[in-house]
């Protein structure tokens, strides 16, 4: 699923009343659609990055000629649609990602402030190769160190992956690193040491 696929269902009200099921659902989409990065900031200081990308079919609210005019299987980002193109995007986020964002805020409201919660965006656009549907991707990411740690609680209640462990091992290097100066040549070998732990897995 994720950016590649058309997501306008929502979630259902099982998800949306049970507290563990909602948990199992938000873990399960950041390993299956998400990622997440360790970045140097300017200041030295290491930066940790999650996010996940939904997608959205919006063929069916978009001019045929403006879905031909792009080529076919080609990404197409976000600052090089046309103007109209762009508006229709911006107003057609996907529903399924809306709702989970909310949710966060509200879950989480007592912890942080709803405001410190970022606003999913569109990425980039895609005409599929079977056909002239049109898939609008969107971004929810964060790395702002409260939002980080509630995040990362979730990715303890779902099925053991690589990917999960991986994200468990990039949060722990950055929980422990966070604090320090670190060089750039200091950074890649975090990287590195992460990589071969990696493959070890």
């Amino acid at each position: 699923m994720g950016r590649r696929s058309n997501q306008t269902f929502t979630l259902d009200s099982s998800v949306v009343n049970c507290r563990r099921l909602w948990m199992y659902h938000f873990c399960s989409t950041l390993i299956e659609e998400g990622y997440c990065s360790l970045l140097l900031r300017k200041s030295g200081r290491l930066a940790m990055e999650i996010g996940y990308f939904r997608g959205i079919d919006i063929t069916d609210v978009v001019p045929a000629s403006t879905v031909r005019s792009l080529v076919s299987g080609i990404r197409t980002v976000i600052g090089d649609l046309p103007a109209e193109l762009l508006r229709v995007v911006r107003e057609t986020p996907p529903p399924l990602m809306v709702q989970e964002t909310d949710r966060l805020r509200m879950l989480h409201s007592r912890t942080v402030d709803p405001e410190l919660w970022p606003k999913p965006h569109p990425y980039e656009v895609r005409r599929c190769l079977d056909g002239d549907r049109l898939i609008a991707s969107w971004k929810f990411a964060t790395s702002r160190y409260e939002l980080i740690t509630i995040l990362s609680a979730y990715l303890d209640v779902s099925v053991p992956s690589r990917k999960r462990r991986y994200m468990q091992e990039a949060y722990r290097v950055y929980r422990n690193s966070r604090t320090k100066r670190l060089t750039e040549p200091d950074w890649r070998r975090l990287l590195k040491r992460l990589d071969r732990w990696t493959r070890r897995l």
